[in-house]
């Protein structure tokens, strides 16, 4: 929404621009072969395209090119769709002196190679807009058509995972349990959950930094070791939560943790002892947000004709414009 009043013509937001493929967005799956009908042995695996990454909703496009672009600045992801009537601002190539206008004469593949940002867009006004009123963008024919067909053959997602998710729970349970600090803010056990088991889509993670001499509990299955502090989340790892321990009115707990070395691929089974109840942590088990069911809408924000050079036109009409509907 605006926060002053803009005149017509005026620049409201500059953006930088990531270069992307929409291949790179695409999302695929292991299936057995027969499930797609395709002939093979049954142990093997063949990928399928499922869908794109969330991302592409926020990307910049072409229906006829396969280039896309992220704008990266501050706020422009928020500015939403509008009909051709009600939107009030467009995207124009930027006249803020960083813009690499020369890009704009590389070949498609040379901007594609080019691991770097340099092309970048004006949000321009088209009418003038008070003091709080949205800035609006249309995102063009294509989305429009897309959006409706979405709504018109909306149904509840035909997921694998559909009966673990609960909409919109799952990312409120977690925190919940997490934040609450009366009695009932413990960490259940393995054994516990078996007959109270917290929702399947939820999953316990330690923070935990594993030591960096091996371990020489040689002589049991797992190497026992004494938690310590780390304020790395990079060290939140899952973890199974064997027992618990209430010592002077603090619970202290005891898990298994699996760490996998990422340059011998070697497996230590850790025995930690005396973990805080602030190191142990319940999240959501990927991939089982409400943003990865199947069916979900993706479609990029479409540019205006005329933008894109014609040399960066790589597809045609029937192409990736298909494939491209999930």
């Amino acid at each position: 929404f605006a926060t002053r009043n803009i005149n017509k013509s005026s620049v409201i937001s500059t953006t930088p621009l990531i270069t992307l493929e929409r291949d790179q967005l695409q999302l695929w799956e292991e299936v057995d072969g027969s499930v797609v009908g395709v002939e093979s042995k049954k142990e093997d695996k063949i990928l399928e395209m499922v869908g794109h990454q969330l991302l592409l909703n926020y990307c910049y496009g072409h229906a006829n090119s396969s280039l896309l672009l992220f704008p990266y600045s501050p706020t422009v992801n928020f500015i939403n769709h509008g009909s051709k009537e009600k939107a009030n601002a467009e995207i124009i190539w930027s006249s803020y002196p960083y813009h690499k206008g020369e890009w704009l004469n590389l070949s498609l593949e040379e901007v594609k190679e080019l691991n770097k940002t340099g092309l970048m867009v004006d949000i321009v006004a088209t009418k003038d807009i008070s003091l709080g009123e949205e800035v609006l963008l249309y995102y063009g024919k294509d989305w429009e058509n897309s959006w409706n067909e979405h709504i018109k053959d909306w149904t509840a997602a035909e997921n694998e995972q559909d009966d673990i998710i609960e909409k919109n729970v799952t990312d409120t349970l977690g925190v919940h349990l997490n934040q609450r600090r009366n009695s009932e803010s413990i960490i259940w056990t393995v054994e516990e959950q078996k007959n109270q088991p917290y929702p399947p889509y939820l999953e316990t993670v330690c923070r935990f930094k594993p030591p960096t001499e091996k371990c020489q509990d040689d002589n049991n299955d797992y190497c026992t070791i004494r938690w310590s502090l780390s304020m790395n989340e990079m060290h939140d790892k899952p973890c199974d939560v064997i027992s618990r321990s209430s010592i002077d009115g603090n619970d202290w707990y005891f898990a298994h943790i699996n760490i996998t070395d990422s340059s011998s691929n070697e497996m230590t089974r850790y025995h930690v002892e005396f973990l805080p109840r602030y190191a142990i942590r319940l999240i959501n088990r990927k991939y089982t947000k409400d943003q990865y069911s199947r069916g979900v809408f993706r479609e990029v924000i479409g540019l205006p004709d005329g933008l894109f050079p014609d040399h960066w036109m790589d597809l045609k009409e029937d192409d990736e414009r298909y494939i491209y509907q999930d």
